[in-house]
């Protein structure tokens, strides 16, 4: 029999657990773990493993491949520690390290605990025996006198030794433990050979005496060293407790003052499957495995290792080759039927990712159940999530703007559960390849962030052999074009927020590589964004929805980017997300810099715009006079305001009056040749004639003059 505990340990997180051993327990208190680097396996072939144990009484006691310590399965991580009658002899708490060396290179575990309880036969003797071994120490005493002073004769040599070791100190400064070599002369020197050890542990005895030589004897010569490695302190735990304050501090400094790294964005799909049905592990898992793809599974924890769903072992070989867990809550119940705060607090928190947390398993999203969500279900799951994922919704297509809902990311589902499924680019059909297909390709061309949900037990809703064999080529589909298979942490890393306050529904701020966005008091938040990153060829779907983009241009960049004329600011009105139908609600204005010129266009779809229309902006007015004795008048034109000119007739009296042919006239349709001017209307046999000169001068008049009836007009400039 023995008691082994099987465990995964993550090199860049701390291990969560609760192990207890029963003192004098030799041989069979087991240790084995499966070492993965940031969620990968880790390949420890030609490693020398050591096992360091930090006891209760401050004793140090080092386990390798000589005395318990063996590797099962390299290429796999798997390694075990059976430990020894020295780690486990003093009860209560055991801080333990692992270093893994090879050549010359040693790597050292965060530390972890675990708790040595005391054996019943460790208790007090009863009094007959105390007599009876101090009757026997009475014969032994002079011979202890004589064995002590060879003691010390034996530890100040063992303290010459343990000089050469010094180098070290360094290192126990910073965390890590001396040398295997050095630990075991310390541990040498700090006690009492095989004969007087058992003599004390047998009898329980504590001869004042005695202990003062020892600790005279064997720890003064190791003052300096311990007290290095202190850092000053009086114990190493106080000297442990500062260093954590420390570590808070800082950690403390880099959220106030933290800078966040760019992630370069390219197209990005996440699998995440729900329920953690018993298929997953049985069918989806080494499907996904023989495309070299991960997944992600939402898991219901209360039914863990319970009928049809996975079994705790499942989750360890499935996180092992790269799959991530989501919380998808203790009871997956709809979550607004827990009116008390605890209750759901729980729900979320202790009941789900605590219970995956405490079995070493990072979770930084979770599925909501039903994908029901409200304000006050969202101010919970931000305690204890960094996002969390909806049901089938329009931005699930592709997340593809700028900004992004950390606390309901849209998903498209695949296989079941499909009648919700949306349309793109003109494809609703929602559960076939073709649909699937168009998802994809839509992610790759807008650069976003595609995430299917599929229930692949739900026979019943959808997910049938055909459906199977649809997920089978996708997959296929899937590595043939440049789009990545990630976690939905390495999702959300690209393309979700450094920082999210607030809810969408009322007020918020957030953060990210491609800006601030804020919204409050009901408004439409308005986003700066980079100048010259925006062509003219970009679609609507490449801005932010439910809100009005602002982004500058420069005059290089603008002319080769399609836009018109030169310099500008270009205005992206995006506040209208619904079908095809309503695309041209959304509107882009840009207007020219140093002058009131605007041109205009509105979405034909999420990729493609009208042409661009100038608009008449704020013109320049003017008033004349022609009658059919005064044939001229001239109105100054304004040079920066010159392609297009207006007529209004506002005033007439008597007689045959002017008839306008048309009211607006471009530059390019006005003459500049005075003797062959551009006719703009006429009065029976009389022409209302224009040309301008290279002064931009407008000049109007009538072919002939004839009888004194005047007639007014108002001209603009734009």
């Amino acid at each position: 029999m023995e008691n082994r505990y099987r465990l995964i340990y993550d090199l860049k997180n701390r291990m969560i657990t609760n192990i207890r051993f029963k003192q004098g327990d030799t041989d069979s208190s087991v240790l084995e773990f499966n070492l993965i680097d940031n969620g990968l396996v880790k390949d420890i072939t030609d490693q020398a493993i050591t096992f360091k144990f930090l006891k209760g009484d401050e004793t140090v006691v080092t386990q390798d491949i000589t005395t318990g310590v063996s590797i099962i399965d390299a290429l796999n991580g798997n390694f075990q520690c059976i430990l020894k009658n020295d780690a486990l002899s003093y009860p209560g708490a055991v801080t333990c390290e692992i270093e893994f060396s090879n050549a010359g290179v040693i790597l050292s575990t965060a530390s972890f605990n675990f708790t040595v309880e005391e054996s019943v036969g460790s208790g007090p003797l009863s009094v007959n025996y105390i007599s009876a071994i101090e009757s026997r120490l009475i014969v032994i005493d002079n011979a202890e006198d004589i064995r002590l002073a060879s003691e010390i004769v034996r530890v100040d040599s063992e303290t010459a030794r343990v000089t050469e070791f010094t180098g070290l100190v360094d290192n126990i400064t910073t965390g890590v433990a001396l040398d295997n070599t050095l630990k075991a002369d310390f541990v040498t020197g700090n006690a009492l050979d095989l004969i007087l050890k058992d003599s004390i542990a047998t009898g329980n005895i504590t001869d004042t005496n005695l202990k003062e030589d020892i600790i005279i004897a064997g720890q003064n010569s190791f003052a300096t060293e311990i007290e290095t490695a202190r850092g000053g302190e009086v114990d190493l735990p106080t000297r442990l407790n500062k260093s954590d304050s420390s570590l808070a501090t800082t950690t403390k400094y880099l959220t106030q003052n933290i800078t966040f790294n760019s992630n370069a964005r390219k197209p990005l799909i996440s699998f995440i499957d729900d329920d953690s049905n018993s298929v997953a592990y049985s069918r989806l898992f080494p499907l996904f495995q023989s495309k070299g793809m991960v997944g992600n599974s939402a898991v219901i924890t209360g039914l863990m290792d319970k009928s049809f769903h996975m079994t705790s072992p499942n989750l360890v070989e499935m996180y092992s080759a790269g799959w991530e867990f989501l919380s998808h809550t203790y009871s997956q119940s709809n979550l607004s039927i827990y009116p008390i705060d605890a209750d759901l607090d729980w729900e979320l928190g202790e009941g789900s990712k605590g219970w995956l947390e405490d079995r070493g398993y990072k979770v930084n999203g979770i599925v909501y159940p039903q994908g029901v969500s409200n304000l006050r279900i969202r101010r919970f799951t931000k305690k204890h999530y960094t996002y969390a994922f909806g049901y089938s919704s329009v931005n699930g297509v592709a997340n593809e703007g700028n900004f992004l809902d950390s606390m309901n990311i849209g998903r498209i589902a695949l296989g079941s559960f499909t009648n919700n499924s949306v349309t793109v680019n003109g494809n609703n059909e929602g559960n076939t390849f073709a649909f699937y297909k168009e998802c994809v390709d839509y992610a790759i061309a807008n650069n976003g962030w595609l995430v299917f949900m599929t229930h692949c037990s739900a026979i019943s809703n959808g997910m049938d052999e055909a459906q199977w064999t649809i997920l089978n080529d996708l997959l296929d589909y899937i590595n043939t074009v440049d789009i990545d298979v990630v976690t939905t942490s390495e999702g959300y890393k690209s393309f979700g927020n450094k920082v999210f306050v607030g809810d969408i529904a009322t007020d918020y701020v957030a953060i990210n590589e491609k800006g601030i966005f804020a919204k409050t008091d009901g408004s439409v938040p308005v986003k700066k964004i980079l100048q010259n990153t925006k062509t003219a060829q970009d679609g609507l779907s490449t801005f932010t929805k439910n809100a009005i983009t602002v982004m500058n241009t420069d005059n290089t960049y603008a002319l080769a980017n399609g836009y018109p004329i030169g310099s500008g600011l270009l205005y992206t009105h995006y506040l209208v997300v619904v079908t095809n139908a309503y695309y041209s609600f959304n509107r882009q204005e840009y207007w020219i810099n140093a002058s009131e010129r605007k041109f205009t266009r509105y979405a034909l779809t999420l990729t493609t715009w009208s042409p661009w229309i100038e608009q008449a902006v704020v013109p320049m007015f003017y008033f004349g006079m022609v009658t059919m004795s005064q044939t001229i008048f001239k109105a100054i034109g304004n040079t920066e305001c010159d392609k297009y000119v207006e007529f209004e007739k506002v005033f007439v009296e008597g007689g045959t009056q002017q008839v306008l042919t048309k009211t607006l006239w471009s530059a390019s349709e006005i003459s500049t040749d005075s003797g062959n001017p551009t006719v703009i209307g006429s009065a029976g046999a009389v022409n209302l004639q224009i040309y301008r000169d290279a002064d931009n001068m407008v000049y109007v008049k009538n072919s002939v003059s004839g009888n004194n009836y005047p007639t007014l007009f108002r001209t603009s400039f734009c």
